[in-house]
């Protein structure tokens, strides 16, 4: 064998052990883990719950709409927007956490949220307690429920956020207990995860973010955890004491922290509002951190003495934001729609790789991104000036006395609480806390103390660890300031000086809001074309297309590498590899000119993937390994090449490349799946059995790694490998998207025995074998193409015709040739070009309204295809006589359809059809339709 493991699994023998024993923990039950002092486990919760009626079966495409300003498109994913009103009992099955200080709740089946978290030293709900399942029209796809901790990723309010996910429970070896929860995103088929990870002897809820892009192309993501608190009068929001200045979304306006003193998102705070103080805000509205350099964000209920705490290093979680429905009226009403007795709530949010909203990063392909955090409760210490994983701490100085308090997350005996300025000690004493037992103590305080105006506040250990420090040594830049008297004169430092003003402490300019960019004629530069495109492209703007921008640079300058590049990479990604290629040759040929070898690669490996789509396979290899000759592009070229020659049946030489792409990119799962699937073939098992366990330590949820484990087992006749395939068919719940998706990753490397297994099992559910599951069927068809079995394949695409057609809604570009594919080997199915024409009516318009056409023209009864063909003439042709006759013979054909009501409605107003006209028409076109049914 040529190929050689001389990267991970070499060097990280541990780690692999490590993965073992995690995967070890997954598959054994709860019980078997009773020893432990924290423990996680599964159970029955029953809640009234307000009824959602089922999901809209009309697939729903991007109409321009704006959710929480960025872009808010809802295909693939089912519209949710009919509540019932009606309460009802309702059994979930929720999952639990616990330890000797918190009891947390989780619900899978509600976007994976944190329902409750529980201090038990005290009681204290630290965050937002619902006792009822409540949803309003709020959320992405409508329905959305408040309360707990909601997974904002990768965009805010996350489309999922009311739809079940998947989990996972690790009960530890050490004593630690562990809940998974994600998803596959389906519109940028990307994954996320949380994991909740509770500790014997800590109060510290460990929180493990990762978001893994998993496909051969760029996206941009937001991750923000986003919790709800109760909004009492005495609740108070905290930013590290360096904040001075917050923003609102998008960066557009600017206000002081935590004395606004301008106005603010319509709110007149001129006379000087600590708005920190959610009793001082009457309106709704947000206030993000801005250009701060604490780690934590924290809120306190003074009357209750208790709080929470959310602590993250602020270089990866800069995100830190307050956002509330205010005190009046619109407060009451939401209030109302939201819950029943649980009362107002306000949402902290910490963001990762972001600090706004709408406020996005970068992946790159392939590219996996994790963070830890930690959340725990905060009681008796009066407010938080500094927090690390292990402390907080407050210090105030006021009337002549000082007063310091400390909070533990573990039980800490003989510490020692040193108040201290430079080099002088100005208090010392032992201490021991937990936490159960805060510390907190007033003492004398004379101005006059030399260093008394700079203080610093530490807690040590008794081996001279330090725990937590906060320090007053430069106030001018890191306290928040308050304005004395309401005037904008004179500052002092906010929470620990009282009295006097400082002379020369200016109050903080606000710097400039951002600004929509000017028209593309309007910009200078070719540079700011392409960048004012990539932001766009970045904050998925609704406001303004980044084409625009793009195509006026390229006027400018026809061969610009970057422009070419990036309008290249937009064009893969709607499917368009003809264009794609053409432009980005336009941009390799900018960058070689006299025979230069590129400095950057992106531009190569872009234009192999193109290729690769049209099947020029012999020249996406010579893009791709040019593209490889750049580090930063080794990994992701390397992983295409890897399966270019899987699929070529190659398995040595993919493994070969799957080592170079590994190398660069230990924490990619996908070239760690897939070394792990071609191990599996070529019979190195026990390698295999290693990188599977690599696989499932990066991510405990992948199907391929669990899939993976199943087959390794059942090569080796071990008798828990139907254990592990029944673990793997819970973790993917039955859901026909990660079946899809689990099966396309073989089928993309040439494995099609696994990728047809797959398939077989969801199938398998429905024991006549048709199933409701159309896109699979038509998967399953193409793959038993692929194997040479023509006979299974065109029996499997009538399965898939016959189909219901009730939300076939596909995700993946793949599905472009499979459905030309099947409608050549079919021509008279009428659902593979709606299927297409779902598929593409985002991205092109043009041909998706040719293959409805199709559709409709194969099946004159076929209501869907009809309302989409009048969608597309409104909306592609502008041809409202048309829409409407379209709209009406939808109409005619499925007069049940509530939606058609909606959608027709707008059209006759849109067709400037008088109210009194467009009632009658829809009244005849009833009773036409009643009847016709008669």
């Amino acid at each position: 064998m040529r190929f050689r493991l001389r990267s991970p699994f070499a060097r990280c023998a541990l780690f692999a052990l490590a993965a073992a024993a995690v995967f070890a923990a997954a598959v054994v039950p709860a019980a078997a883990q009773s020893g432990s002092s924290a423990r996680a486990w599964e159970e029955a919760l029953v809640l009234p719950t307000y009824g959602v009626e089922e999901a809209e079966k009309n697939p729903m495409f991007y109409d321009g709409r704006a959710y929480q300003g960025a872009k808010g498109p809802v295909y693939p994913y089912a519209f949710l927007d009919r509540l019932t009103g009606i309460k009802r009992d309702k059994t979930y099955r929720a999952v639990y956490l616990e330890n000797a200080y918190l009891k947390i709740c989780v619900l899978p089946e509600l976007g994976g949220r944190i329902f409750y978290a529980i201090d038990k030293t005290n009681g204290y709900d630290f965050i937002y307690r619902q006792h009822v399942v409540k949803p309003a029209l709020i959320g992405m796809l409508g329905a959305w429920i408040s309360g707990g901790v909601e997974w904002n990723v990768p965009h805010h309010h996350r489309a999922t956020s009311f739809m079940p996910v998947d989990r996972l429970i690790v009960n530890g070896a050490d004593g630690s207990a562990t809940v998974w929860v994600g998803e596959i995103e389906l519109r940028q088929r990307t994954k996320w995860r949380v994991g909740l990870t509770l500790r014997p002897d800590s109060s510290a809820l460990e929180v493990t973010l990762r978001t893994i892009n998993r496909t051969p192309l760029p996206q941009s993501m937001l991750f923000f955890a986003n919790a709800a608190v109760h909004a009492t009068p005495d609740y108070q929001v905290i930013f590290p004491p360096d904040t001075t200045i917050a923003a609102f979304h998008a960066k557009n306006q600017f206000s002081h922290w935590p004395i606004a003193a301008e106005v603010y998102n319509g709110q007149d705070y001129r006379a000087g509002v600590d708005v920190s103080r959610l009793k001082n805000l009457p309106r709704p509205t947000s206030f993000f951190a801005f250009d701060g350099t604490g780690d934590f964000l924290a809120g306190y209920d003074h009357a209750r003495q208790a709080g929470v705490c959310f602590v993250a290093d602020h270089n990866i979680v800069p995100g830190k934001k307050l956002w509330t429905w205010g005190t009046g009226g619109e407060g009451a009403l939401w209030e109302k729609l939201l819950t029943d007795t649980d009362g107002p709530y306000a949402e902290l949010m910490f963001g990762a790789w972001s600090d706004n909203q709408p406020d996005y990063s970068w992946t790159r392909p392939y590219e996996t991104r994790s963070v830890r955090q930690y959340w725990y409760p905060l009681r008796g210490i009066g407010g938080v000036k500094a927090a690390t994983k292990d402390a907080a701490c407050d210090l105030t100085i006021e009337g002549g006395k000082a007063r310091f308090a400390f909070y533990a997350t573990r039980e800490i005996h003989d510490a020692r609480a040193v108040l201290s300025s430079g080099v002088v000690t100005l208090h010392e004493e032992p201490v021991s806390l937990g936490p159960g037992r805060p510390f907190a103590k007033e003492i004398p305080w004379f101005a006059d103390t030399p260093g008394s105006d700079h203080p610093t506040l530490s807690l040590w250990t008794q081996d001279g660890r330090l725990l937590v420090r906060w320090s007053a040594s430069a106030p001018a830049k890191s306290s928040p300031y308050v304005l004395k008297n309401g005037t904008d004169a004179a500052y002092i430092p906010r929470g620990w000086m009282d009295g006097t003003a400082r002379p020369g402490i200016a109050k903080p300019a606000l710097p400039a809001p951002v600004t929509p960019p000017p028209a593309p004629k309007d910009v200078p530069t070719v540079e700011g074309l392409f960048l004012t495109g990539l932001r766009l492209e970045q904050f998925h703007s609704a406001a303004l297309e980044p084409d625009p921008y793009y195509a006026e640079a390229l006027r400018r300058d026809p061969g610009d590498y970057r422009t070419n590049t990036a309008l290249g990479i937009l064009d893969l990604k709607r499917g368009l590899y003809a264009e794609a290629e053409a432009r980005l040759a336009k941009a390799v040929e900018r960058a070689t000119q006299s025979y230069t070898r590129p400095k950057d690669g992106e531009a190569l490996y872009y234009l192999g993937l193109a290729r690769l789509a049209l099947g020029k396979n012999a020249e996406a290899e010579d893009a791709l390994q040019r593209a490889a000759w750049d580090d930063a592009w080794t990994a992701a070229a390397f992983t295409e090449l890897a399966i270019m020659s899987s699929r070529s049946g190659d398995y040595a030489e993919a493994l070969e490349r799957l080592d170079r792409a590994v190398a660069k990119n230990a924490k990619g799962p996908d070239a760690a799946a897939l070394m792990t699937s071609l191990l599996r073939k070529v019979g190195a098992l026990d390698k295999a059995r290693a990188a599977a366990q690599e696989v499932l330590a990066i991510d405990p949820l992948d199907f391929r790694g669990w899939n993976e484990s199943a087959l390794i087992r059942s090569a080796l006749n071990e008798d828990d490998a139907p254990a592990v395939l029944k673990r793997l068919a819970a973790l993917m719940r039955d859901e026909p998207a990660n079946y899809l998706e689990l099966a396309s990753d073989y089928a993309r490397c040439g494995l099609w025995d696994e990728a047809a297994a797959v398939l077989q099992r969801l199938i398998g559910i429905d024991k006549k074998g048709a199933g409701d599951f159309p896109l699979v069927h038509y998967l399953m068809a193409w793959i038993l193409d692929q194997k040479g079995d023509k006979a299974g394949a065109a029996a499997r695409l009538k399965i898939a015709a016959a189909c219901p057609p009730d939300y076939g809604f596909p995700f993946q570009l793949e599905f472009i040739d499979i459905l030309r594919w099947a409608e050549a080997v079919n021509p008279k199915d009428p659902r593979a070009p709606y299927y297409l024409g779902n598929l593409l009516f985002d991205v092109q318009p043009q041909t998706a309204l040719a293959e409805w056409e199709k559709a409709a023209v194969l099946d004159p009864a076929f209501a869907t295809a009809r309302r989409n063909l009048g969608l597309a003439a409104a909306r592609v042709k502008n041809d409202l006589p048309r829409a409407v006759r379209e709209y009406e013979a939808a109409l005619a054909l499925a007069p049940r359809d509530p939606k058609l009501y909606e959608e027709i409605d707008r059209l006759y107003e849109a067709a400037g059809i008088p109210a009194a006209k467009r009632l009658a028409l829809l009244e005849k076109n009833h009773k036409a339709v009643a009847l016709r049914d008669d």
